[in-house]
């Protein structure tokens, strides 16, 4: 009966009554089974291009509805489930630009299981994602799927609770192309396994189509870790992707991009793309496993946010977003202002700093402003500028003068923000208070700052540094990729250097515990993550000689592994498995 009364025919369309109705379209008629990717398309009849903005939202069971796209000029979004079946119910809106007006419209869609009595493993429109379908286990136990390649590592999906009445259904990736695979999945209660189902599976060769090489060039020096993935953020046109530690592709983004930013963890991932045009092409968008949309919103749509919070615009996301504990975002985006006799004679152009929070439906939770916080009269150090095309995107010159350029922040273990100014050499830690401070500086850590740095080096600051962040759990110690700009000014043979500085904030005093020279130097870009096993991983993601060095460093500064891959690369990041955020 469902699969008749919410039948979708491609050759039909779903509007409302009356004048401007939204009209909803899908390529595929339903039902169709988990994990078949359709597009839904909105459109109005008779509308001017760009009158018209959109939003798709799914209708949970409990009748709440989940954000996926925020008000934005594109009209289409490809959608899948793939986790339970069932009706679900997309909505989309279509909001007037010149009135404001919004007309909605829903569309009930049936999604059918494939598992039945047995195992079943089927290919996705992602040819290196598969998914695993199980039949229903009883309601109080919970499953999930551990697979490896035969004589490889082992990894494990995130476990789901059984319902009793629902297929269990997970997405499997994290393996190279053509291989035999082994799959079993656990059905658990609290403490003990109550049974088990074990399979083999061979992956699919990766097509053509793909226009992606089974293997990057990945040179290792150094012992080979037994275990992980590591997921490289590139620099276009070279894509996003995730190999073993030989270089052998396991994923890849098949959506363009201009750089992950993080993994989240449970097979997500954060990026943002960047366009030479209007505000309403700046996204940030949250991606799963299969390529597919999960958030997406623009710097055009929350500037409308920010100026019904009285705040000033953002121009474009950039460098920085990162999934909060609540589920919530902290994304960083760039803001212009036009200064007179400020950072030069006559009017000039300065490229700042935005941080915002969003919440799960993407709406402006928080904001902090650099030029509200920070004395523009205290120039980049090195006096950077940028045309178009070098910074963010800039919309009232073609040249700025790029002032903070800020490239990482992260919530600090007591609740407070800190945030990277590459150009000031500052790391800024600011009053946040989880979502309730009022955005003041509390200190700024580096040359000419609030510390006092207990070092005999000539040079112990970090300088244009890159992903600084307060080691887990710890407030007491802060890792960064000291790219060392500044240092480079005055001694040439100046290297990048991976950090760990000790601080004491009542003290106001900071030591190096890790001080590792990394033997590169990497001009821009990089990347500091601390590993399970004590080790640091440090990226140098821009150098002369190999394009980008990926290092492991011991506790006590000694390099003990390097790899080279021969991109540029914004960001790297050892990964336990394709479901982690970290090793």
């Amino acid at each position: 009966m469902l699969s008749i009364l919410f039948l979708l025919l491609s050759s039909v369309s779903l509007f409302a009554d009356g004048p401007g109705g939204v009209q909803l379209f899908a390529t595929l008629d339903g039902p169709q089974p988990l994990a078949t990717v359709v597009n839904i398309s909105a459109s109005i009849p008779g509308a001017a291009r760009d009158a018209y903005w959109f939003r798709f939202r799914i209708k949970g069971l409990d009748g709440s509805y989940s954000m996926i796209r925020d008000f934005g000029p594109i009209a289409s979004l490809d959608w899948t489930v793939y986790d339970r079946e069932g009706v679900v119910e997309m909505e989309v809106s279509a909001r007037e630009n010149a009135t404001g007006a919004i007309t909605v419209e829903s569309m009930p869609y049936e999604w059918t299981a494939i598992a039945s009595n047995a195992v079943v493993v089927t290919p996705t429109q992602h040819p290196l994602v598969y998914l695993y379908s199980a039949p229903p286990c009883r309601k109080g136990l919970t499953s999930h799927v551990q697979f490896s390649v035969t004589g490889g590592q082992s990894q494990t999906t995130p476990a789901k609770a059984c319902d009793g009445a629902h297929t269990m259904n997970f997405l499997i990736a994290g393996v190279p192309q053509n291989t035999e695979i082994t799959l079993e999945d656990s059905i658990t209660n609290t403490t003990t396994v109550v049974s088990t189902r074990k399979r083999k599976f061979h992956t699919k060769a990766l097509p053509a189509s793909a226009d992606i090489p089974a293997k990057l060039p990945l040179i290792s020096d150094g012992p080979a870790p037994t275990s992980g993935l590591m997921l490289f953020c590139s620099l276009p046109p070279n894509p996003q992707t995730i190999t073993d530690l030989s270089g052998n592709l396991v994923w890849y983004l098949p959506t363009a991009v201009s750089y992950i930013t993080r993994p989240v963890g449970g097979g997500r991932f954060l990026a943002v793309f960047e366009a030479p045009s209007r505000q309403a092409d700046q996204r940030f968008i949250e991606f799963d496993l299969m390529g597919l949309i999960v958030k997406d919103t623009n710097a055009a749509r929350v500037n409308e946010q920010l100026t019904a919070m009285g705040k000033k615009s953002i121009g474009s996301f950039h460098h920085e977003a990162r999934l909060l504990p609540n589920g919530n975002f902290l994304v960083m985006a760039s803001e212009e202002r036009l200064l007179t006799g400020v950072q030069g004679p006559g009017t000039v152009d300065v490229i700042g700093d935005m941080i915002l929070v969003l919440d799960q439906d993407l709406n402006v939770q928080w904001a902090w402003d650099a030029f509200d916080w920070l004395d523009p009269h205290r120039t980049a150090v090195l006096n950077e500028g940028c045309a178009q095309g070098g910074c963010p995107p800039l919309f009232l010159a073609k040249q700025a003068n790029d002032w903070t350029h800020g490239n990482a922040a992260s919530l600090a273990p007591d609740g407070s923000i800190l945030y990277s100014s590459r150009h000031q050499d500052w790391l800024i830690k600011i009053n946040y208070e989880n979502g309730s401070g009022d955005g003041r500086i509390l200190w700024r850590l580096g040359k000419d700052g609030d510390f006092f740095m207990d070092s005999m080096l000539a040079n112990p600051w970090f300088s244009h540094q890159h992903d600084a962040h307060f080691l887990a759990g710890d407030t007491a110690h802060i890792q960064l990729f000291d790219n060392g700009n500044t240092r480079l000014v005055t001694d040439p043979t100046a290297t990048s250097r991976g950090q760990v500085l000790e601080i004491d904030e009542q003290k106001r005093t900071a030591r190096l515990q890790l001080n590792s020279d990394l033997g590169v130097y990497s001009f821009a870009l990089g990347s500091a993550q601390q590993l399970q096993n004590g080790d640091y991983h440090f990226t140098a993601g821009w150098t002369p000689a190999v394009a980008s060095r990926h290092l492991e460093v011991d506790a006590s500064g000694k390099v003990v592994r390097t790899m080279d891959l021969s991109q540029t690369v914004y960001r790297s990041f050892r990964l336990a498995d394709i479901y982690s955020d970290s090793q």
